[in-house]
């Protein structure tokens, strides 16, 4: 089922990426954090522009863009 969704609707695969710390935790055993975003961003040096409370204090960090009223994961830049 989830095989034909992608081949049928690829972009479907956007759905998963909440998911993928789940589905691929074995890879990411040796690391604090994981997380996902769009392939147009640019991260860079992430430390500049995250703070520490964002890094510690928080489960998952989630990034709007003028919908900071809503309640949803963004999949432009997320991270756990």
């Amino acid at each position: 089922m989830i095989s034909h969704q992608i081949i049928n609707m690829p972009y479907i695969l956007v759905e998963y990426k909440p998911a993928f710390g789940h589905i691929f935790a074995d890879y990411l055993k040796d690391y604090s954090h994981w997380g996902y975003s769009d392939l147009d961003v640019v991260l860079g040096d992430m430390t500049r522009w995250i703070s520490n409370e964002e890094w510690n204090d928080y489960d998952i960090v989630t990034y709007g863009f003028g919908d900071q009223d809503k309640l949803y994961l963004r999949g432009q830049f997320t991270f756990h």
